[in-house]
């Protein structure tokens, strides 16, 4: 894994959101979130258990069949993408290359009317969310070409423990969230995203369409091929993200504020990082803008002397990690 494109990543957030409206976030709680981290390759149509037979983590919650597309399997296979040779004589969804890496997934959201079937992908959280924690819940969609449907309601489902259904129907659980629009590229990726204010402390993360026949608009697909098993609204899906979200905006109560201090800072010596109200030690590390982890400081109380004299003049981020988050603060040296 390349720790430095994963920090490089979030300090690019940090200086976009907190210019924009002082919002922080922390670490992707999916694992394997865009399907790079494989069981084992096949080469075929999915069944009910390819998911989880497929990538680590993830798995079908109920009786449908959600698919898994490589770029580095054989051409011929018919969940090679993009541009698979199979021949039938079930018809291709589509041709797409993932969002990121070389896998992604695939489902249904809708299929012949009045049948209510529905495919979904499942996940459990690397830990449970906070009660009363902000957190933002993304993935990207793109609309197979060959589909006969575009289709909304595309949303996601936070639990406490993890549901299931035996059979392909829709499952029984209210989501959270459900796109209202029917979402219906087939060249690019569009981001299904809503922040939420956690009710309980949810470990489970479902998603797919949890509304039935009857409340789930579809549009035509101009791009629809009618070939067999092409019927229906049927979405690829990659880059699943999971993430706590801090504010530090003007005006809020003091103990609402993200509990670290910096000082001075400017600095041209040390600084100090000062902590109040954790509950239990913190880590601590300080990055250059580069994703250089220069500094690690683990069972950290309450205070952190820094050594700036020995890094050259420029911007760094101290990096702390507790069981309430990850939360990074800008340090400037001159």
């Amino acid at each position: 894994m390349n720790f430095n494109l994963i920090y490089m990543k979030l300090i690019t957030l940090l200086l976009v959101c907190t210019s924009a409206s002082g919002v922080l976030m922390a670490q992707n709680l999916v694992p394997n979130p865009d399907f790079e981290t494989r069981d084992s390759d096949f080469c075929g149509i999915a069944t009910s258990g390819s998911l989880a037979m497929a990538l680590t983590d993830w798995y079908s919650p109920s009786g449908g069949s959600p698919d898994v597309y490589f770029t580095d399997i054989e051409s011929s296979c018919f969940n090679f993408q993009p541009n698979s040779t199979y021949s039938g004589p079930i018809g291709l969804k589509g041709s797409q290359l993932p969002r990121s890496g070389s896998t992604m997934a695939g489902f249904f959201t809708y299929t012949i009317d009045g049948l209510n079937q529905r495919e979904y992908i499942q996940v459990q959280l690397m830990s449970p969310f906070v009660p009363s924690g902000e957190y933002l819940v993304e993935y990207y969609v793109s609309l197979a070409d060959s589909t006969e449907f575009a289709s909304n309601n595309l949303g996601f489902n936070l639990s406490v423990s993890a549901p299931s259904t035996g059979g392909d129907n829709v499952m029984n659980v209210v989501p959270q969230f459900a796109e209202a629009n029917t979402v219906g590229d087939t060249q690019g990726w569009v981001r299904v995203f809503d922040t939420i204010t956690a009710s309980d402390a949810y470990e489970y993360l479902t998603i797919g369409n949890f509304s039935d026949d009857a409340s789930t608009v579809t549009t035509s697909n101009p791009s629809a091929s009618f070939s067999p098993g092409t019927y229906g609204a049927y979405y690829f899906v990659d880059d699943v993200r999971v993430t706590r979200v801090f504010r530090d905006v003007s005006g809020i109560e003091e103990k609402e504020r993200v509990m670290i201090k910096l000082f001075p800072n400017p600095t041209s010596e040390e600084v100090v990082v000062k902590l109040n109200g954790y509950e239990n030690d913190v880590s601590i590390n300080l990055i250059d803008v580069k994703g250089n982890v220069l500094l690690r400081e683990e069972d950290v109380r309450n205070t952190l002397v820094i050594d700036m004299s020995q890094y050259e003049n420029g911007t760094y981020f101290v990096r702390v990690k507790s069981d309430e988050g990850v939360h990074l603060e800008k340090v400037i040296k001159q």
